[in-house]
């Protein structure tokens, strides 16, 4: 019979919480985690310190993606989020073929989504909208594209690194992440889509 390693943790919440929504792997075994959280966390579960806090507000939080080695040691931790009274949230991750780790779901408002030191502002003001944002296997931010009144849901990518984004809409969305236009329309209040981007973000 094969012995299987498994392990587990909690995060220490000094105050505030946090929603764990999705996780995925690479094939050294890393785990990424993604989801949402409010106030301030420490996001390592060892003895370090590790500590995050999101925009205030009753309603609001901002995103997390944290990773783990393949013994569930805390590696690094990644926060972003609009500076809004409502919550930013992550729903889909995945890891692609070279290690790079696709997180999606929806922010509200203009949204830096760059977690580190560099600033790339997306969105519409007083919308919200799906975002796709890929970070190398250490965390470095390398690009994220919005579309504007919609919810990512979940994001997949193929042995090309090609990345799939699905989610629900509403009204009319362009979904050209370039400078083209690719408008379409819902049928009824929502409906679900499907986006298609290359390794670079683009169509």
């Amino acid at each position: 019979m094969m012995n299987i390693a498994r392990w587990e943790f909690t995060c220490k919440l000094p105050k505030g919480k946090y929603r764990f929504f999705v996780s995925a792997t690479d094939s050294a075994g890393n785990v990424f985690v993604t989801g949402w959280f409010q106030d301030t966390v420490d996001f390592d579960p060892g003895t370090g310190f590790d500590t995050h806090s999101a925009d205030s507000g009753v309603d609001s939080g901002d995103i997390y993606l944290s990773k783990f080695n393949s013994v569930g040691s805390f590696q690094w931790a990644l926060t972003w989020g609009s500076a809004d009274v409502y919550a930013d949230e992550a729903l889909g991750a995945s890891v692609d073929s070279s290690g790079n780790v696709l997180v999606t779901g929806f922010i509200q408002n203009q949204c830096d989504l760059d977690p580190g030191p560099g600033v790339d502002l997306r969105g519409d003001d007083g919308l919200e909208g799906t975002f796709v944002s890929k970070f190398n296997n250490d965390g470095t931010y390398l690009w994220g594209r919005v579309w504007s009144e919609s919810w990512g849901a979940g994001v997949a990518a193929d042995a090309n690194n090609n990345a799939f984004a699905a989610g629900w809409y509403t009204t009319t969305v362009d979904f050209d992440p370039g400078t083209g236009v690719e408008n379409h329309y819902t049928n009824g209040t929502y409906d679900v889509f499907l986006v298609k981007l290359l390794p670079d973000g683009y169509w």
